[in-house]
């Protein structure tokens, strides 16, 4: 597995071999300062972004935690992750195909709120064969929010304001990879063994009510 990754990682990089189009980039105006005026500017991205990497970070560090907390056999538990994991990456081509053909508010506000309701389901299943199917539409959901927030990124910013929205896509991914964790495992040790779910919804929730108030569309621009 370790090869095969690694053979996939080197073959994608030789494919930009000879490939131009790539953004024109001014080193000092591309400098990744400003992070807190592109989440004034693009809220809900800023928070899409952060609320994944912390979905990410949680599922790959306190999800095996979580199930065996629930009683689960170690083998159990990493069949578990692996059920999220490929639910998340195997589901994002269709999502994108979806972002070109309706309303891209709606498809986000969609994937958060089936993030919220599969989060609250998961206590509810978790000792049932549904929970299987479930896994698996909780990371799908959850990483919709982050490959919308690139093909919104990617529509709106172009050359060196590109470069800066990727730096700052990357300081928030370290925010939520932060944050994600340390909440959740102080929660699940002084409020509920089911902290990691319920924090997900609760993020999830703030993003949809996030998406509604202020949409994550500049005017003019197709949703």
């Amino acid at each position: 597995g370790f090869w095969f990754s690694a053979g996939l990682l080197i073959f994608g990089s030789l494919l930009l071999l000879g490939r131009d189009d790539a953004p024109k980039v001014d080193a000092q105006s591309a400098s990744g300062r400003g992070v807190l005026a592109f989440c004034r500017t693009s809220p809900a991205i800023a928070w899409a972004v952060m609320l994944f990497a912390a979905f990410e970070a949680m599922v790959l560090t306190l999800l095996p935690v979580y199930c065996l907390q629930q009683g689960f056999s170690a083998e159990v538990a990493l069949f578990m992750v692996s059920t999220v994991v490929v639910g998340d990456a195997v589901l994002q081509l269709p999502i994108g195909a979806l972002a070109d053909r309706m309303s891209r508010r709606t498809l986000f506000s969609g994937c958060a709120v089936t993030l919220a309701v599969s989060s609250l389901m998961i206590p509810l299943l978790l000792q049932t064969p549904l929970i299987w199917p479930l896994w698996v539409l909780f990371g799908a959901s959850a990483g919709g929010l982050f490959t919308l927030s690139l093909i919104l990124i990617g529509e709106r910013y172009r050359d060196d304001a590109l470069v800066r929205a990727n730096a700052h896509v990357a300081q928030l991914w370290g925010v939520g990879c932060l944050l994600g964790p340390l909440l959740t495992g102080a929660a699940s040790q002084w409020l509920t063994g089911h902290a990691l779910p319920l924090l997900m919804a609760l993020g999830a929730a703030g993003f949809v009510l996030l998406v509604w108030r202020r949409p994550p569309f500049a005017p003019g621009e197709p949703t």
